[in-house]
């Protein structure tokens, strides 16, 4: 599981609502995001994933 809520916190104190999402989904502070908004999450779910992928070569290494 990743959670994109604190990348999204962080990036509307430097950028507009609009800028990051097209709409409001239920009265929520999120909605769909923009492709800007897109972009955010695809960066922290690559980051996320080469973390792992780290962490398992460092693993597999060290077993060997």
């Amino acid at each position: 599981f990743v959670s994109n809520e604190e990348n999204f916190k962080n990036a509307l104190k430097n950028m507009s609502y609009n800028d990051l999402f097209i709409d409001r989904v239920h009265d929520s502070t999120f909605g769909h995001a923009t492709r800007r908004g897109n972009i955010l999450i695809a960066e922290n779910v690559a980051e996320v994933i080469l973390g792992e992928l780290k962490i398992n070569q460092n693993e597999n290494k060290s077993s060997s």
